[in-house]
């Protein structure tokens, strides 16, 4: 499932669709439709992707150690070169307790409504391919 994948690397379901359509990540699409994809090559591309995710990480830690030592927003964009958006969301991150969940558990929910859904088509398939009529 995209979602799994889109987890797995740390990336947006619509990222998954954009490795897809450039032949990156190429799933193979089962009986009931829905997309599997090789481990292996999920892992390459989690592999080939490492040595930016440490970039991001270093940028990380030189705005939160900027952070700490109480520099104002723009003296952080212009030592780190970074997007001012970039530098905001590090901000948030910087500013969040440990112990709060992330802000973003739609991912959780959408996987479970995916799942939901991948059930009731598999359902509906099921009857359609008995004779049944679908409602």
């Amino acid at each position: 499932m995209r979602a799994r994948v889109a987890r797995e690397l740390g990336v947006s379901i619509s990222r998954v669709r954009a490795l897809e359509t450039a032949g990156t990540l190429v799933p193979t699409i089962d009986k009931d439709g829905v997309r599997l994809y090789d481990p292996r090559s999920v892992k390459a591309y989690a592999k080939k992707r490492a040595p930016r995710l440490i970039a991001q990480g270093e940028d990380a830690a030189r705005v939160f150690l900027m952070l700490d030592n109480g520099h104002p927003f723009k003296d952080i964009v212009i030592a780190t070169r970074l997007p001012p958006e970039t530098v905001r969301k590090l901000h948030d991150e910087y500013r969040r307790p440990l112990v709060e969940p992330p802000p973003d558990r739609e991912l959780e929910a959408f996987d479970r409504r995916n799942a939901e859904t991948d059930e009731q088509i598999k359902k509906q398939r099921a009857r359609a391919a008995g004779g049944e009529h679908l409602t």
